[in-house]
């Protein structure tokens, strides 16, 4: 036996822990046992162990810190993410049915345009998804923009025919979406939950005084108490509901006050995704922000537990805009990176063949700085645009003012806060 390569020792609070970046799994115990610890995993090549000892090493043998001499891990790895990024079971599929918005936010990537879905993009998403529901077990529906809620009635007609397909193929569908949140109401609510939307991401930037500021409506008034409300009524309505926080330094100490105006009874089923914004200088540290979120009784989306990076990397997976261009993600739309365009028949007319193959299969596998570092189980490469546009480039270890070691001092910090891990007695 020996030692994973892909082990991080890591010290929270007064306990320690040694996490293996492909098992997502870990062992926790006093702090004061720790030198004890390393030496015990530094030789494992004994002949005979004590009985104490050996039942400790077979906690971290189940937690993939040890594993099998013959066993080539980066081969696992591959095997892992290949799984997950060329699975055929599900569809992702991303619309932006307007790129128009109510708000008009300083920082937005979106450029305003009066761009709403066409009728023939209307048509040959239709289509498309009449095409893969006789392939797939799956079909996952994200609406984004823009402000999607401006087309509401575009994409009530789209998902009651899409929810009739799936019906008609025995297919999984699910949906969620990307708002504001300023124009929803209790009716349109229980409308989007009937039509099987019941996931929403909504912003709030900072309390009452700084959202209002960052996030008005096109006419400069605020929006804070609005989308608060509109945020509490889905709660409660049983809609799962992200809440993003984008910060910089001028909004970041509001972040508590924000949080205190959430109600206690909902916390639990919101969760929490601090940010900052990518025009951003000089990033603020975001770790603690996230801690107080978890001590404010909110939960914590903890990340890529199947090997997932996002939508876009996904073979089957693409973003349509409203006037049916076709692309990874939103965030490659505004890029201008695009495939092709949606043809009304459902087909993907790739206009850009050399590029389209290039990012589908770009990957940080076959990057040897990446092979060697113990991060990159959970890294897997960073955004994929920043990787197809430089494979050599370090993209993935810190997200906007948070290391990967403290995603997961935090995982492990709620995990004891909630009861849902012993912490390993070392005699």
């Amino acid at each position: 036996m020996k030692l994973s390569n892909y082990n991080l020792s890591l010290d929270i609070e007064d306990k320690c822990a040694v996490y293996n970046t492909i098992s997502r799994k870990y062992v926790l115990f006093d702090g004061s046992k720790k030198e004890y610890v390393n030496s015990l995993l530094k030789d494992l090549s004994r002949d005979k162990y004590e009985v104490s000892e050996g039942e400790l090493l077979k906690e971290f043998i189940r937690a993939g810190i040890i594993v099998d001499d013959n066993l080539n891990e980066f081969d696992k790895i591959t095997y892992l993410f290949n799984k997950v990024k060329y699975q055929e079971n599900r569809f992702i599929l991303i619309i932006s049915p307007t790129l128009d918005c109510n708000f008009r936010c300083p920082y937005c990537f979106e450029e305003r345009r009066d761009s709403y879905i066409t009728d023939e993009a209307v048509e040959g998403v239709i289509e498309l998804v009449k095409k893969v529901s006789k392939k797939v077990k799956v079909l996952q529906v994200c609406w984004f923009g823009g402000e999607p809620m401006l087309q509401f009635e575009k994409i009530k007609t789209m998902t009651k025919v899409f929810k009739e397909i799936c019906e008609k193929e025995g297919v999984s569908y699910c949906s969620t979406m990307t708002t504001n949140g300023y124009l929803l109401n209790d009716e349109l609510i229980e409308e989007l939950k009937a039509l099987g939307i019941k996931k929403f991401q909504i912003t709030l930037d900072g309390h009452r005084e700084f959202h209002n500021k960052k996030r008005p409506l096109a006419d400069g008034s605020g929006t804070f108490d609005k989308v608060l409300e509109n945020i509490i009524k889905a709660s409660r309505k049983d809609i799962a509901v992200t809440l993003r926080i984008n910060v910089d330094k001028e909004n970041a100490n509001s972040i508590p006050e924000l949080l205190d105006s959430i109600p206690e009874d909902i916390r639990k089923k919101v969760g929490v995704n601090i940010c900052n914004i990518f025009q951003n200088k000089e990033m603020v540290p975001l770790a603690e922000y996230f801690k107080t979120a978890l001590n404010k009784g909110f939960q914590f989306r903890f990340f890529r537990k199947n090997y997932e990076i996002c939508e876009g990397t996904f073979i089957n997976s693409i973003t349509v805009q409203p006037d049916g261009k076709i692309t990874p993600c939103q965030m490659c739309n505004e890029k201008g990176f695009h495939f092709g365009k949606l043809r009304k028949d459902g087909s993907m007319n790739i206009t850009k063949p050399s590029e389209f193959y290039k990012f589908r299969t770009t990957s940080a596998i076959d990057n040897e700085s990446c092979k060697k570092c113990s991060k990159f189980p959970l890294c897997l490469g960073g955004c994929y645009y920043n990787r197809y546009k430089n494979n050599k480039a370090c993209v993935g270890t810190n997200y906007g003012g948070i290391e990967l070691e403290d995603f997961i001092r935090l995982e492990i910090y709620n995990d004891v806060a909630q009861g849902l891990v012993k912490e390993t007695e070392i005699v």
